[in-house]
Order: structure tokens, then sequence, then C-alpha cells
């Protein structure tokens, strides 16, 4: 009797061990329009989310999207576009596809160098919207990521999106984007810290490629951009030498270009004018691993760029 009860005790006690779980549901499929985008949804998914990066490590403003891309977009659960002309394949795709994917064109009505606030309104609705208007604008700089209060609010609409596809991990991703927004006004307050090392004569960022406007309204830069990201093949010798002109013309001991397009005519630019051509800023994209880990690449990039800002300001 006491073997037969302590045979039934063990088969309950195993049964309660072995009990089936709820079954774990499928990640999120993603489509980003750029690194930046990517980033921030790393940093509040985790991951509960499987990404696609459009165009992952090309050019976002020349970039042609492919089959592979369509399918992406056609399979997918949430279409992040960057927006402000930057990435408007993936819209058209969207369309083009009729893809059932929520569309968020997250930097939306975000104008450039703007101080932007982050507000308590929630913005799921920025995903269910049929966005077929131009967000193209030759006045823009798209790359407004450079000023962390603008992506405070790229991270509550991304937020707000990723909740509005899986409600059921709404606690945390919002723990997760209350986090990273703790961590964006760090990293606005120390920038703001660095600059003051730089003398208000000194605070011009001349570029090879216009990305640094919003930047520069921040944290009190004159930017300029001189195009010159150019492969060579089609700039005549009198567009150099108007490159080369404007370039003096700044006055400026330094200039500063993109580690990812590494150009030819910068150099022949920079070397003409008796300038310092300094490569290794990440204007267009985010530090990849292993320099960067995912969910944070773009901290550790803006405080790459900042450091190399300040060091050859301050020299």
């Amino acid at each position: 009797m006491l073997f037969s009860a302590l045979l039934i005790l063990g088969l309950v006690t195993t049964q309660a061990v072995v009990a089936p779980t709820a079954p774990t549901e499928a990640a999120i499929k993603v489509v980003a329009g750029n690194d930046v985008v990517a980033d921030l949804v790393r940093a509040i998914a985790g991951q509960d989310v499987e990404l696609f990066v459009l165009g992952q490590g090309a050019d976002p403003h020349h970039y042609e999207p492919t089959p592979a891309d369509a399918k992406k977009i056609e399979s997918g659960d949430l279409v992040i576009e960057f927006g402000l002309g930057l990435d408007r394949a993936m819209g058209k795709l969207h369309r083009s596809t009729g893809s059932k994917a929520k569309l968020l064109v997250v930097a939306e009505g975000l104008a450039k160098g703007s101080d932007a606030a982050v507000t308590d309104h929630d913005h799921a609705d920025h995903a269910d919207h049929d966005h077929n208007h131009d967000h193209g604008s030759s006045a823009v700089d798209p790359h407004i990521w450079h000023d962390p209060s603008q992506v405070r609010i790229l991270n509550e609409r991304i937020c707000a999106a990723l909740v509005a596809v899986r409600p059921t991990s709404a606690e945390i991703f919002r723990s997760r984007s209350v986090e990273l927004d703790t961590q964006l006004v760090k990293l606005d307050e120390w920038i703001k810290a660095q600059v003051l090392l730089i003398p208000e004569s000194k605070r011009l960022l001349v570029t090879t490629h216009d990305g640094l406007q919003s930047f520069g309204n921040r944290y009190g830069f004159r930017v300029v951009g001189i195009e010159m990201t150019s492969d060579g093949a089609d700039v005549a010798p009198s567009q150099l030498i108007k490159m080369v002109n404007a370039l003096r013309e700044t006055k400026s001991a330094v200039v500063f270009g993109d580690a990812a397009h590494h150009s030819r005519i910068a150099a022949t630019v920079a070397r003409e004018a008796n300038v310092r051509l300094i490569e290794t800023l990440r204007l267009d994209s985010l530090l990849q691993p292993p320099a960067a880990e995912q969910g944070k690449a773009y901290l550790e990039t803006m405080r790459l760029n900042v450091n190399t800002i300040v060091k050859a300001l301050q020299d």
C-alpha cells in the first residue's frame, strides 16, 4: 500500500514538473529603412524581432531595391520607412506588393534641427496610416538622428508601432523604450559638455556630405556641406576648382568625411585647399559588430563622432 502511494505521488510530482508551457510567439518580422531604425528596433524588441535592413551597407540616397527586398516587405509584420525623402522606395514597395504589414514613416513631420520634445501622445496611429504623400524636400536634411532629442521621438514612435503589432509584449517593449530614452537624455547632456571644450570661434563643421545640420543646430555649430562623395568619374575640372575654392572660403583647417564613403575627390580637394581630411565620421550609417553591440550602435556611433569632432577642432 505504501509502495503504491509512493508511486502515485511520484507520478503526480513528475507530471507537475513536465507540465507543458504556453507556446512562444513567433518573432515579429520587421523591415527597416536604415541602420538607425534597425538599431532602435533591436534596443526595444530585443530577441522578439526578425529584422531585415533594406540595402544594408549601401548608400541610402541611391539604393535601388531588389526583388528580395520586395519579398521581405510583402511577408513582413511591420515596415519602418525613415521618411524625409531618405528611403522613399520602401513606401512604394509596400504599396506595389500589396503588403499587409503596418507601415510607419517614423521621421514624418520632424524638421531639420528642431529642438523637438517628446510628448505623451500615443503615436501608434502612425503605424496605421497610408503614407502616399511625398516626404522629400531639398530644404530638409534627413539625417536628424545626429540630434538625440529627435531620436527620442523615433524611439517613442517605434515602440508604439511594435506594441500595436504585438500587444502581449507591450510591457517589456515600453520598459526598454523608457530605458533607451534615459540613455538618449544622458547622451545629449554628454555631447553638450563635450562641445564646451571647443572654443566658440572654432565651432565650424565642414563636411564632404551634408549630413550634420541637425547636429549643428542642436549644439551650436555652423555647418557647411560641400558635396564631394562622387567617385570622380563624372567630375569636370571646373567642378573641382569650385569645390577647392568653396573649401578655402570656409577658412576651416579640417574637413570631415564619411567613413562609409571614402572619396578620391574629397582627398584631392582637401589636398589642393591645404585642409586636413578626416574620414572617420559615420554620417549615413552606424558602427557594426564587433565595433558596437547591436541595440547600442547608435549610442556608440554618436560618441565616436563627437570624440572625433572635439579632438579635431581642439587641435
